[in-house]
């Protein structure tokens, strides 16, 4: 898809060379330059014009990331983990994004106990089984929305 959208400007600009098209064409060129290199748009610095270009390709390595941790039962009830900082340092060191650790056994026993995807009810069978601990569906859904 960059390939042939690289060919498109190179061949508008032969034809018409403007400024526009042919920071289009830069910037399309940075971008097969950073998928070489297995880097991601995201993290890259640009101007607005190259904003507008980048917004049409909707690639997927621009879009943000949420990480979501898979932590089991007694570790996330505990709130304790050895795996989390080393993830942690994983995700800075590539980009960075939020992090949210939940166990996925731990949120199918409080969706059995509750009997729906009520927020209030799954957090009080959040309560019933163990104090302390919530449900993590609404901040994961929240994170999602909001880094969209």
């Amino acid at each position: 898809m960059l390939e042939k959208e690289i060919e498109a400007l190179e061949t508008k600009i032969k034809k018409k060379t403007t400024k526009e098209l042919a920071k289009d064409l830069d910037t399309a060129m940075m971008c097969r330059k950073l998928m070489e290199e297995g880097k991601a748009t995201r993290n890259e610095q640009w101007d607005p014009i190259q904003t507008t270009w980048l917004n049409t390709m909707n690639f997927f390595m621009s879009k943000p990331v949420v990480y979501l941790a898979n932590i089991g039962k007694k570790g996330y009830m505990s709130q304790k983990n050895k795996y989390l900082p080393r993830i942690l340092a994983w995700i800075k060191a590539n980009g960075g994004g939020p992090m949210i650790p939940y166990s996925a056994e731990f949120e199918a026993e409080i969706l059995e106990i509750a009997g729906t995807g009520d927020v209030e009810k799954r957090n009080e069978a959040a309560e019933e089984m163990q104090k302390g601990c919530t449900s993590m569906i609404s901040k994961i859904v929240n994170v999602g929305y909001k880094s969209l």
